[in-house]
């Protein structure tokens, strides 16, 4: 995925990315792509007799939805009626492949407050306190906290 700030590109408008997420998400049968979202990025899987560190880390990965992404997909999705039928397999991977475009783009477009005024091939930094308005605390609330901290050394009991 390319990030807009660094290729000189500007992130398409929230509004416009919402509009395509709820078309997507009321979508036939995508209710089976947010049950794979699920699986995918919440299952702890692990073997043997104990849970390791090993086992969490892929829950830190910028690859996986968050919850909020989730919620968010969730919520779209019930805002019209919830259509049940299995989708090709094509058309699933479609649904999957495109979540995961629009939610970088959501994210380019919430972040793109962070990065007014940056030039960066030549160094300048904004003139402006990110932390001072609503729009610039939208990104770190939908996005912070997300994820647990784990310790090296932690191990639990299965």
């Amino acid at each position: 995925m390319t990030n807009t700030h660094f290729s000189g590109g500007s992130p398409r408008p929230e509004a416009e990315v919402f509009v395509d997420l709820k078309a997507l998400c009321t979508s036939p049968g995508y209710i089976h792509a947010i049950a794979y979202f699920s699986a995918r990025d919440n299952l702890i899987r692990y073997s043997g007799p104990q849970l390791v560190v090993k086992d969490l880390e892929h829950q830190h990965s910028h690859d996986k939805l968050i919850r909020t992404e989730i919620s968010t997909l969730i919520g779209l999705m019930v805002q019209c009626p919830i259509d049940l039928s299995l989708p090709e397999p094509k058309i699933l991977d479609g649904y999957i492949e495109h979540t995961e475009t629009l939610l970088q783009d959501l994210h380019s477009a919430m972040e793109s407050h962070w990065f007014e005024g940056c030039d960066f091939r030549s160094g300048k930094m904004p003139e402006h306190d990110p932390f001072a308005t609503a729009t610039g605390m939208r990104e770190p609330i939908f996005y912070g906290g997300s994820r647990p901290t784990i310790s090296n050394t932690e191990t639990w009991r299965a």
